[in-house]
């Protein structure tokens, strides 16, 4: 992830360093926002240690809209965009996991976190009521292919404050799935986890809610959470001690 950060931060912070010095006016309507985060949560899916991550926020967004940078959701463009439905692709960036941040998968190989190419979309069911889902191949780290599905809602609370919820699943194909929950016959000797086939299946279902306040007409402070709860092979993994993982995130952040 820091890689990928970096690539973007590159790319995106001389342009912050412009506008600053040369106005609002110097994006032609380009829109950007910087900030810091801190995300608190299990230290890999299926852990019960908790392990606290820095997170920047960058986003980029081109006058129209469809075209965007983002550390959360890579660089893309949307190919359809009006007022009821987005379709779009994207290139962003799927995280790893490192065997030293829980005793339970020391000896364990680490996965390298990996680009991923990335289809989504977004249907408007209501104004605040919308549909959600995307499909991302990775390349590198599992090489495995993902799927999420899930319902979003958006509520202006006042005119600073505002709360997004978001209900979904993740579906995960064999090789994303044996990666990072199976166990071979060599990882077995080297971590004394039994051996266990992890087969294609939905892996978790997960609930969050963030939100945003307004406390100027630039600066602003983010506050959520989320629940994820692992289903099928991915919950039956030796690897998986707490099935149910709980985050906290927090962020500041500045719009130009």
């Amino acid at each position: 992830m820091r890689g990928f950060i970096f690539v973007v931060s590159l790319v995106i912070l001389p342009m912050v360093g412009m506008a600053q010095s040369q106005g609002v006016a110097a994006w032609n309507g380009w829109q950007a926002e910087v900030g810091v985060g801190a995300l608190a949560g299990p230290a890999y899916a299926g852990s019960e240690e908790t392990k606290v991550r820095a997170l920047p926020i960058i986003n980029l967004t081109a006058p129209d809209e469809r075209m965007f940078f983002s550390t959360r959701d890579g660089a893309g463009y949307k190919f359809i965009k009006n007022a009821a439905m987005e379709i779009g692709a994207a290139i962003t960036y799927v995280p790893g996991r490192d065997s030293g941040d829980d005793d339970r998968i020391r000896g364990l190989k680490d996965i390298d976190g990996a680009a991923g190419a990335k289809v989504f979309g977004q249907y408007q069911l209501t104004r605040e009521v919308f549909l959600q889902g995307d499909i991302t191949q990775q390349v590198g780290g599992a090489q495995g292919l993902r799927a999420t599905v899930g319902v979003g809602a958006f509520k202006p609370i006042t005119e600073r404050l505002a709360v997004v919820g978001n209900l979904g699943t993740t579906w995960a194909g064999e090789d994303d799935q044996t990666e990072w929950f199976g166990i071979n016959a060599a990882q077995n000797a080297a971590s004394g986890l039994p051996v266990y086939d992890a087969n294609a299946g939905f892996r978790d279902i997960e609930a969050s809610v963030v939100a945003n306040y307004k406390l100027t007409e630039h600066w602003g402070v983010s506050l959520g959470g989320g629940v994820n709860r692992l289903l099928g092979d991915a919950a039956d993994s030796p690897i998986s001690k707490e099935d149910t993982g709980v985050s906290m995130f927090t962020g500041v952040s500045y719009k130009f």
